[in-house]
C-alpha cells in the first residue's frame, strides 16, 4: 500500500522517521515541505495501525513531539 505521512519536523529527519517506522522495510518515494510540515510518501506492506505506532515511536525517539499525520493514498 501507499501512504502519506505529515509530521512538523525537519527534512533531515525524514529517512530516519521512515527506516525506524517500519524496520527498513519500506519504499520512500517523495520527500518534500508542505508550509512547516514534512512531507513523506512510500509504500509499505505494514498495517495502518503498526505504521501509527511505528511513526509515534520513531518521532519519540527522534525527540518529535509533536502529532503525525498518516493517509493511505490510491493505488
Amino acid at each position: 500500500m501507499r501512504y502519506k505521512a505529515k509530521i512538523s519536523a525537519a527534512i533531515t529527519q525524514a529517512l530516519p522517521l521512515v527506516q525506524s517506522a517500519t524496520a527498513d522495510e519500506a519504499v520512500l518515494w517523495n520527500i518534500e515541505k508542505e508550509r512547516d510540515m514534512l512531507c513523506m510518501e512510500f509504500t509499505s506492506n505494514l498495517s495502518f495501525e503498526r505504521l501509527e505506532a511505528g511513526f509515534q515511536e520513531a518521532a519519540e525517539q527522534l525527540g518529535i513531539s509533536c502529532p503525525i499525520s498518516i493517509l493511505k493514498l490510491r493505488r
